[in-house]
């Protein structure tokens, strides 16, 4: 009997393997096809003008991009260190641009990119402090983008017009985000083995899964705690890091938008961003975000009373600045398999 249900447990996985399987497919198939549509829509020459147009500004905004990348590395540099040395700057510089890599490429909501970060920090972090990290790190960025997206709708209730339907919608994400950070700070203080074995203890193969993680969990748990209580000005510091690292994606859009003679202040850049972000945040189960921010470029931009065709090749243009990164990514990743594995860095030895 134990055999037969081991195969109808597998058999079951493999079945929602393959439903999600084709459901990542569908998804993508229907975004690349709203992509498509919308180059079509609004004029292929003419976007292909505009990338033209843009040219050497690709190396500008490849490296607004890296600020970017460098800010929100900063952050988890600071939530890491706080309470022991681990690692020097650069090492999280690198894996951040790794796992923002794997955020590029599967529809997890970043949760992907995360669990690349716990893997590749092993060499010099043990896992129950770098798990702890980035739980935090992780929490500090979504009260940082949650509180740009606020300021966003704020700009946009003072100085810009947007659909009832759209801002309906903002209006009802926003706090439904704020809901979940709160409910994830609480687990964290609380310790999420006993917040699991409070609302999953009664399911009886959850509960011998956690008893058998229980010393585990709860050195992840007292991590947690660590970071928080003896970690100072560390959280306030993340915090306004990860704010920093978004007003340099405004940057970046006001730069191309810019250069392709769109008069858009820095107010109206960062009420595109939000708008996009807030999107993005929504349909995150849409891998890359085919289609989605696409739409919502067009949209928004159509909403400042600039043409379509200005908020596409602002899309698109973004989707190639990712493309080079995405490939260094993917460079980086092939050198970090061939990194010899020397253990945790002693308390103090990093730089």
């Amino acid at each position: 009997m134990s055999k037969i249900r081991n195969g109808e447990a597998i058999g079951a996985l493999r079945a929602d393997g393959t439903r999600g399987r084709l459901l990542r497919g569908l998804l993508t198939g229907a975004g690349v096809g709203v992509f498509l549509f919308l180059i079509f829509r609004m004029g292929w020459r003419t976007i292909l003008d505009n990338i033209a147009h843009f040219g050497g500004w690709f190396a500008v905004i490849l490296l607004v991009q890296m600020g970017w990348v460098a800010l929100q590395a900063a952050s988890w540099y600071i939530v890491q260190n706080s309470v022991s040395q681990r690692a020097p700057f650069l090492f999280f510089v690198r894996i951040k641009i790794i796992s923002d890599t794997m955020n590029t490429v599967l529809p997890t909501a970043n949760l992907g990119g995360d669990a690349m970060r716990a893997y590749l920090i092993k060499p010099r972090i043990p896992l129950k402090e770098g798990v702890a990290g980035i739980l935090v790190d992780k929490t500090v960025e979504s009260i940082a983008g949650t509180f740009f997206m606020a300021c966003g709708i704020l700009i946009t209730i003072l100085f810009f017009p947007m659909p009832r339907q759209l801002m309906t919608a903002a209006l009802i994400c926003l706090p439904v985000l704020l809901a979940a950070i709160a409910l994830l700070i609480f687990f964290q203080f609380r310790g999420f083995y006993r917040s699991a074995m409070s609302v999953f203890g009664w399911i009886p193969a959850l509960r011998r899964l956690l008893l058998k993680k229980e010393d585990l969990l709860r050195i992840l748990d007292e991590n947690l705690r660590r970071l928080y209580l003896q970690g100072g000005a560390m959280v306030p510091l993340a915090v306004g890091l990860h704010f920093l690292a978004r007003l340099v994606g405004v940057l970046e859009v006001l730069i191309v938008l810019r250069v392709l003679h769109q008069p858009v202040g820095f107010l109206g850049s960062w009420f595109i961003s939000a708008a996009v972000t807030m999107a993005n945040t929504v349909l995150f189960i849409v891998p890359g975000h085919w289609g989605v921010q696409e739409g919502m470029y067009v949209l928004v931009l159509k909403t400042m009373y600039f043409s379509g065709s200005a908020g596409l090749s602002l899309a698109v243009i973004r989707r190639i600045r990712r493309v080079f990164l995405l490939g260094f990514g993917l460079w980086l990743l092939h050198l970090e398999k061939g990194v010899p594995d020397h253990g945790p860095v002693a308390p103090g030895a990093a730089g």
